[in-house]
């Protein structure tokens, strides 16, 4: 079987589409300028909430998701994962739905009442809908935020666990799903620390949680550049 298809009902195998879900603060959302190497691709699609429609996905210049519910043109780490994705899959349209906001907690996106829960859930809603009757399937859940949290003592790991939790009740997110955190920078400052060991401590808890270290990406410590 293809691995772009699922199995349903009576064991006939069924073409899918393939969705990401990426949410989180700045560092998703803020790099600015092309990014290095990047040529805009029909078949990296992204949703657009201004159209309400997908659009060609064009970090830097056009639309690579939204910052705060608004289309932006800002990127993070999800632009070069696109490219290498769409190079191991050159016949697939790969479908982005992005939106996070910078210096937000995670708190913003607790069920049911955080605000970023509320505007995420309804983007997501509204992009999915429009790919009734392809099948679409979401194939990789990436979350990048934690610096706003990491202010003394914090507990992170439980609503973290629950966003996973929700994103998999609400977000279409499939159990057996990826889900990729985007480790918090900066180990060295000691409230981060405690963030970045509470990431390490759910991604143990759960086989599907992955942990995506950037400490070493081109940039301002926080922020990607290119």
């Amino acid at each position: 079987m293809d691995p772009h298809t699922i199995r349903q009902g009576g064991g006939v195998a069924e073409p899918s589409v393939a969705v990401w879900i990426a949410s989180g603060q700045s560092n998703l959302i803020t790099g600015s300028g092309v990014p290095d190497g990047w040529t805009d691709d029909s078949l990296i699609k992204v949703w657009s909430v201004a159209a309400g429609d997908w659009v060609t996905y064009s970090p830097g210049v056009g639309v690579a998701g939204q910052s705060d519910g608004v289309d932006n043109d800002g990127w993070g780490a999800i632009a070069n994962a696109a490219k290498a994705w769409r190079a191991a899959n050159p016949s697939e349209t790969l479908y982005i739905i992005s939106n996070g906001k910078g210096s937000s907690q995670i708190s913003l996106w607790s069920r049911p009442s955080g605000d970023l829960w509320i505007q995420t859930t309804d983007i997501i809603d509204d992009a999915i809908a429009s790919l009734d009757g392809q099948n679409p399937i979401v194939r990789l859940f990436y979350w990048e935020q934690g610096e706003a949290d990491a202010v003394g003592t914090t507990n992170y790991a439980t609503p973290l666990t629950n966003l996973i939790s929700n994103a998999r009740t609400y977000w279409y997110v499939p159990a057996t799903c990826r889900i990729a955190i985007g480790r918090t920078v900066r180990p060295g400052q000691s409230t981060i620390k405690q963030v970045r060991d509470q990431q390490a401590a759910v991604a143990l808890a759960d086989p599907y949680v992955y942990l995506f270290d950037k400490d070493d990406f081109p940039g301002d410590g926080l922020h990607f550049t290119n």
